[in-house]
């Protein structure tokens, strides 16, 4: 954590709380993780209504979160951060089978970068993952410039609810401009995804990473993504 690291037992209940608040231009070397904020082990999290921008890590450029508890954004903007791996703006990964719960609302992630997987948010656990009225544009990564979904064990009780959510202007070099799934369990519900750019699946590219339960798309629109191959350019 290069702003903030905050780290408490399993079952401790500790919770981070920041509001109103700028955490900006920080830097950690390889093989740091969190730039802006790392998060893990019992803690939880509330953001509202702050910026995160312009920080740099190895893993996940603005925020890490590693934690086993709750973790809630509410009107905040991850911006301009940078991964030189992994999850340029916002990441949430656990490593235990009781995974996290996270919901993100009314927020904004911006022209975050990620080199490999995830420019702007990147997402890989098995715990319940909400984003809801936000918009994700500008990110770039050679896999998932918008948004990465991976999970290993999907089941019916943890799952990806993204609704109401813009993603536009993402790049990926490779696959999945404006989201890459590479295994989990996904409801996609009223979410625009246009003018996205891949070499594959600017829109949305399913891959096989992970293991799936189920992608349901509902009531969304995917239109004037470009791939610069001769492939299919919305997913």
């Amino acid at each position: 954590g290069g702003g903030i690291y905050h780290v408490s037992g399993p079952g401790l209940g500790a919770v981070l709380t920041v509001q109103d608040s700028w955490i900006m231009s920080n830097t950690i070397g390889e093989p740091g993780t969190g730039g802006g904020i790392y998060i893990g082990g019992g803690s939880g999290m509330e953001l509202r209504d702050t910026v995160i921008d312009g920080n740099q890590a190895y893993l996940c450029g603005g925020v890490d979160n590693h934690s086993e508890e709750y973790v809630e954004l509410e009107y905040v903007q991850v911006t301009n951060n940078r991964a030189q791996f992994t999850g340029g703006g916002f990441c949430s990964r656990t490593s235990t089978a009781a995974g996290d719960n996270v919901m993100i609302t009314d927020s904004q992630f911006r022209d975050n970068t990620g080199v490999s997987y995830g420019g702007n948010v990147y997402h890989e656990s098995d715990g319940n993952f909400r984003i809801m009225r936000s918009d994700i544009s500008g990110g770039s990564a050679m896999f998932g410039g918008g948004f990465v979904e991976i999970s290993e064990e999907p089941d019916m009780n943890r799952r990806t609810y993204i609704t109401n959510v813009t993603f536009s202007d993402n790049e990926a070099s490779l696959y999945g401009g404006g989201i890459y799934i590479g295994g989990g369990d996904l409801d996609v519900t009223h979410v625009t995804i246009a003018n996205n750019t891949a070499d594959q699946g600017a829109g949305i590219f399913v891959g096989a990473v992970g293991a799936y339960e189920g992608v349901y798309l509902k009531g969304s629109i995917i239109a004037f993504n470009n791939t610069s191959g001769d492939v299919p350019a919305n997913c």
